[in-house]
């Protein structure tokens, strides 16, 4: 069984740089660029979830704020972030809006990614708990001591 996920970012080089990936573990991709499209496309391709990019247009906002809205038209909505980079704040107020999981878009593991997607198509919750960029900072140093 394929999921279907609908992806809202301001360009489509991460989701198609993936995507053969994704397919590969029954994940597919349908990439929307214009917010005002994603409702329609959402509905016509039947997406499983929808997974927005936290900091599209250079500001966490718009995305966060596209997501209250569009759960007003979608309550069932499962929706995920992608983002760049860990910010405390802004991870507390994706859970605040609804959203059900996030995942770092330079994690470079596909595995991570292919996990947040299948817990939040399955109805629980999954939320990076720490910068992987950091993680891999700290776990360097510790073998070098």
């Amino acid at each position: 069984m394929m999921i279907r996920t609908l992806w809202l970012c301001k360009n489509d080089l991460f989701a198609s740089s993936i995507s053969p990936l994704l397919r590969a573990y029954g994940i597919s991709i349908v990439t929307v660029t214009e917010p005002e499209k994603v409702y329609p496309y959402f509905e016509a391709i039947e997406a499983d979830l929808i997974i927005i990019d936290a900091n599209w247009e250079k500001s966490d906002h718009l995305g966060i704020s596209y997501l209250e809205s569009l759960t007003r038209r979608i309550p069932e909505l499962k929706a995920i972030f992608v983002t760049t980079t860990f910010e405390s704040r802004l991870c507390r107020k994706l859970e605040d809006v609804g959203a059900m999981g996030y995942f770092y878009r330079n994690s470079g593991n596909i595995e991570n990614i292919v996990h947040c997607i299948r817990q939040v198509y399955s109805g629980a919750v999954c939320f990076a708990e720490t910068d992987p960029t950091l993680e891999g900072l700290l776990n360097e140093k510790t073998k070098r001591a």
